[in-house]
């Protein structure tokens, strides 16, 4: 089965951690012997003319469409590069059984343009927090109009969490929905047996955006919980520097605080396995792909009660706690530095590889290709 990929986020040169989850859709859906290609739509400033490059990244082929972003506006020239991609995948043979969008805005014109030239069906997953309430300032005018057109003409709309799907709903948006979480590459997210140590290691992992995942508040907390034998470490490809800074804003003692910056897949996975508890302090989310790698490593989170994260979180593999509630947190913090709660790190990588494996998602995605195609989709 051929299925093209049309992403508005995917790693490149340009931003090499954009849409990494929307890589391991396209890797999880190729494991499980589909032929994926991927055409990434990419507006910047950084690119002066329009052109499609053709990169071979991580054994994927990626057709990288890209217009200046002062050209993002023109039907023509959109036209003319989106007719120059046809023509491209024309020459390799490749005609798509499905067209498979990911993040409606902005690629959504191109994923729509794909489906009716090649009179096949198209399915969309959502990855965007846009949609939720809290963020209705996001969602401007262009988005609701490529939002409504695009899904409008959508054969299956696939949300990661289901209070995504809850969140387009309550936008206006109807459809055939279905739930497809997120995937983790459980060759490299795996557990392995830990010696018992007297240092107890908390460890977040994030962009530190502050709208978003509140770092600064995980940092406050644990140096006012002044917990003894605990550190601390925080990791990520955000502005680790400001983050190190805002810590010693706080005047006081730092030296159980690590600031590490941007990772390697590898590296996480490492770090996840020789750490006791992950700290996800979000305001709002959709299904966090660091929470499924965590448990797929093994380690218990500790998280906030927002967005997907309850759809992920049970007794067996962590614990919610209130958004912005920063006694809440210390207490839950404290709560695992003591050991009140005791968990089995086998079982929870057991449970979640099963649910989050690149061939457990690649399965989800080829049941419902096949339905779609078969013209008996059951939802």
């Amino acid at each position: 089965m051929n299925i093209l990929f049309v992403a508005a986020w995917y790693p490149s040169k340009l931003n090499p951690k954009n849409g990494n989850f929307i890589e391991q859709h396209a890797l999880a859906v190729k494991s499980i012997g589909c032929n994926v290609i991927v055409a990434h739509l990419i507006y910047s400033n950084r690119i002066l003319v329009p052109e499609i490059k053709v990169v071979f990244q991580n054994e994927i082929m990626v057709y990288q469409v890209q217009i200046p972003r002062l050209l993002k506006n023109s039907e023509r020239v959109q036209a003319f590069m989106f007719k120059r991609l046809i023509s491209k995948l024309d020459n390799v043979g490749f005609a798509p059984d499905i067209i498979h969008g990911h993040v409606v805005y902005p690629a959504g014109q191109l994923a729509l343009f794909l489906k009716n030239h090649f009179e096949v069906p198209l399915v969309y997953t959502e990855h965007w927090s846009g949609y939720k309430a809290v963020n209705s300032d996001l969602f401007t005018d262009d988005v609701a109009a490529m939002a409504t057109e695009v899904l409008s003409n959508t054969d299956l709309i696939l949300p990661v969490s289901e209070d995504l799907g809850k969140n387009m709903i309550d936008k206006g948006f109807t459809g055939n929905y279905s739930v497809v979480n997120n995937t983790v590459n459980t060759s490299v997210f795996y557990p392995e047996k830990r010696y018992q140590s007297e240092v107890f290691r908390f460890l977040h992992i994030s962009n530190f955006e502050p709208r978003a995942k509140n770092t600064e508040g995980i940092v406050s907390a644990f140096i006012k919980g002044e917990f003894e034998g605990a550190t601390l470490t925080i990791a990520g490809d955000g502005d680790i520097e400001k983050m190190r800074k805002y810590a010693e804003s706080l005047d006081a003692d730092i030296s159980q605080i690590e600031f590490i910056g941007a990772l390697e897949y590898e590296e996480v996975a490492d770090l996840m396995r020789n750490s006791d508890c992950f700290v996800l302090f979000s305001n709002f989310e959709n299904l966090p792909c660091v929470i499924a790698e965590a448990h797929c490593c093994g380690l218990p989170v500790l998280a906030t009660d927002v967005g997907g994260i309850p759809e992920m979180m049970d007794e067996t593999n962590g614990f919610l706690i209130e958004p912005n509630d920063e006694p809440g947190l210390i207490a839950g913090m404290q709560n695992m530095v003591e050991k009140k709660m005791h968990f089995n790190r086998i079982g929870i990588s057991n449970v979640a590889s099963k649910r989050y494996s690149f061939e457990a998602i690649g399965r989800e995605f080829l049941k419902l290709y096949t339905a779609l195609l078969q013209g008996h989709l059951l939802l």
